[in-house]
């Protein structure tokens, strides 16, 4: 007996055919520690690096798809790399391998910010002056965090790989608290990093945080050398020979699985992009939702149900397409925030099912070779293959479409399903006809959108669409407006007597209108454009008034000159016209004085706004362009931000007059469309004073003040 139980005990701590158990501390609290923070600054730095390549690249929208292209492309390489260590080196090797890999990604901080010196004149102001610059904004975001994002992609999957050939404890765990410190990191930077520490400080806060990465990374790799070394080189390939059968559907499903996912929420991001602004508190709300799904499904298993999940996916994605159709009338807020919970119940479905399918432990990093490869997938998909087939935004109905044809095949596939193979035939008639539904809202109001218009045409920089409309029942007269989303960016009436009319929001009746009164009668005025459009505040120009309109979209050029007759009924009367492409920004950071009688700043009509242009650093650039008794004209209608308090508060940093003049809608006037104009200069004032009521627009008392820097330039404070 006594022998009996003796040989129970050797068997029982053999350490070739039995897993370790550790103490919690040092080992798993170094580990999850780990894990934590790499994951923490993994997704700090998304929000950080897409915030510094703004400028450079317009502000345009796109440059968070592109961003997020590459984040899950870097995510997918990282996990080959990893996978590829546990599958084909020792647990020793795989922990020294990694070690020397996060030692030389410090060669490469602190973080190369190329975008931060577009205004100081370096090569990357160069990178804006490409109308697609898709491959620039890569080579840009490689050169400045690959390697360290590389090495932090692949930290959390070896580390939860070591953490599984240590204890019998699963892996998954750490896989939900990586997602917590991504999370965390999301919140901190929206709500305390960029409000409060600001972006250069934050980079080397960032590079320090990636140093004690690097450290805890090697400690723990020291920790599993010692604690695996009893069990080398069994322990690994003991670890290999699971009976778990990996077939090609299963693999198969966790990438579809995964690429809608981030299709969803790619899909939700350029949207909320293109139509508020793109800025990271914008950015930051899909990823979160995208986040919180991840932490759920895979910290709490019994919360995801497969139908009443997949259900409730499809009712809200429903609803999104009707409102999207102007079927259900609510207010442009409340369909975002449809859109958001789309969005949530999509990813809640995808990743739930990811979980219900995971692999055990011994396939951990090819579970997660797999997960990364779907979301590369799915970031190719919008970021750069969309771009190029389509030309308009069709990537959220796509999206919404797939991922709701995705949650019928799984009622209709899964063994665990109710509804399997058509059961219960009623519920499946319901949610077909909530399928047709859906697919009638998305086309319905495609079509609808496009079958006014002329010509569309997509580019890095968004959508256009000229469009022929009758604005005026009781003056029957075409007009031709130029459009990006639901946003007229100037327009023209066709008959030969109203062509040279001021429109929408330039009529004469407008603060633009009012700006030109307060020139100073020279023969000769220059002005100087942000945004061409249609080209409509050329219809102020006098015989010997100079133009120079700045656009960083190419496709608009044509538009304005062959499309449109304002510039060239400018030449007919004799004065002249000249456009640089580029960021308005850049271009005027790289000329010498322009000495403008008036410089009209008209790149924040559509709600998306370039931030960049809006700072005090900017407006410095622009006095630099202005006469001292020119005047600067900022258009600022939002539907969103109130940025009158931003002008307002530029206005009293640097000493200037302001005169802040709203006008109403006035279809019989010249087409007058509401707008906010905001009128500077310096200290010797406006012509007659200031402006009179009705025009004057007083600030409410107790606005907070707020001003935009290069540095700290935060939407939060001014949402409406």
């Amino acid at each position: 007996m006594v022998r009996s139980r003796q040989r129970m005990s050797s068997q029982q701590v053999n350490p070739l055919t039995a897993p370790l158990e550790f103490r919690p501390w040092p080992a798993g609290y170094l580990l999850a520690t780990t894990t934590f923070v790499a994951s923490f600054l993994l997704f700090q730095i998304q929000p950080l690096i897409g915030r510094l390549m703004l400028p450079s690249f317009g502000g345009a929208a796109g440059v968070w798809t592109v961003c997020l292209l590459f984040f899950q492309t870097m995510l997918f390489a990282g996990y080959v790399y990893a996978h590829a260590l546990t599958k084909y080196l020792a647990p020793r090797a795989q922990a020294t391998l990694h070690s020397m890999l996060a030692l030389g990604a410090l060669a490469a901080l602190p973080i190369s910010s190329e975008s931060n010196g577009a205004f100081e004149g370096n090569a990357s102001a160069a990178t804006v002056q490409s109308q697609t610059p898709t491959f620039e904004l890569l080579s840009v975001l490689m050169r400045s965090v690959g390697p360290p994002f590389l090495v932090l992609a692949a930290t959390a999957p070896l580390i939860q790989r070591w953490w599984s050939l240590q204890t019998n404890r699963s892996p998954y765990r750490l896989y939900s608290l990586s997602n917590a410190g991504s999370l965390l990191a999301l919140l901190s930077y929206t709500f305390l990093a960029e409000r409060l520490v600001g972006t250069s400080r934050l980079t080397h806060l960032w590079t320090w945080g990636f140093v004690a990465v690097v450290c805890l990374t090697m400690a723990s790799a020291i920790v599993c050398q010692r604690t695996v070394a009893v069990r080398e080189p069994h322990a690994d390939r003991h670890a290999s020979h699971s009976s778990e059968e990996l077939t090609v559907k299963r693999r198969l499903s966790w990438i579809i699985l995964a690429a809608m996912g981030t299709i969803v929420l790619m899909s939700v991001s350029n949207s909320l992009c293109q139509d508020v602004s793109s800025v990271p508190l914008l950015w930051i709300v899909p990823l979160t939702l995208y986040l919180i799904t991840y932490i759920v499904c895979f910290g709490q298993q019994r919360i995801y149900r497969s139908t009443p999940a997949i259900l409730f996916m499809i009712v809200s994605n429903a609803l999104t397409a009707c409102v999207y159709n102007e079927l259900l009338r609510i207010s442009f807020s409340w369909f975002i925030v449809l859109g958001l919970l789309g969005m949530l119940a999509s990813c809640f479905v995808c990743h739930g099912e990811l979980e219900q399918r995971k692999p055990s432990p011994a396939h951990l990093t090819e579970y997660y070779l797999y997960i990364a490869g779907g979301g590369a997938l799915g970031g190719l998909a919008v970021g750069w293959i969309a771009p190029l087939v389509f030309n308009d935004y069709y990537e959220l109905p796509s999206s919404f479409l797939c991922v709701t044809i995705v949650g019928l095949a799984i009622l209709f596939w899964d063994a665990k399903s109710p509804l399997q193979r058509a059961n219960r035939l009623w519920m499946w008639l319901l949610l077909l006809l909530l399928f047709a539904l859906q697919v009638k809202g998305w086309s319905g109001s495609i079509v609808s959108r496009n079958l006014a218009a002329l010509t569309v045409q997509r580019s890095f920089y968004g959508v256009l669409r000229t469009c022929v409309t009758a604005p005026d029942p009781e003056f029957p007269v075409d007009y031709l407006g130029l459009f990006s989303g639901s946003t007229e960016h100037g327009g023209q009436y066709l008959d030969d007597e109203r062509s040279q009319y001021p429109t929408s929001y330039y009529a004469r009746s407008t603060g633009l209108g009012f700006a030109f009164t307060q020139l100073d009668p020279a023969p000769e005025r220059h002005i100087g454009v942000a945004g061409l459009g249609a080209g409509t505040i050329a219809a102020y120009g006098r015989p010997r008034d100079r133009f120079r309109f700045y656009e960083i979209d190419e496709t608009v050029v044509p538009l304005a000159a062959e499309v449109f007759t304002y510039l060239s009924q400018l030449r007919n009367r004799g004065g002249g016209y000249e456009v640089v492409l580029g960021d308005a920004r850049v271009s005027l950071a790289h000329e010498s004085s322009q000495q403008f009688d008036l410089l009209v700043l008209d790149a924040f009509a559509g709600d998306a706004v370039p931030v960049h242009l809006l700072t005090r650093e900017a407006m410095t650039t622009y006095l630099r362009h202005v006469k001292s008794t020119g005047v600067i004209a900022v258009h600022v209608s939002n539907r969103f931000l109130a940025l009158p308090l931003i002008v307002r508060d530029l206005a009293a940093y640097h000493g200037l007059a302001l005169a802040h003049i709203t006008t109403e809608a006035d279809a019989k006037q010249d087409n007058l469309a509401a707008s906010d104009w905001m009128l500077l200069r310096r200290p010797e004032g406006f012509v007659n004073g200031t402006v009179t009521p009705p025009y004057k627009r007083p600030f409410h008392i107790g606005s907070p003040r707020v001003i935009w820097t290069d540095d700290r330039s935060s939407v939060y404070e001014i949402l409406r």
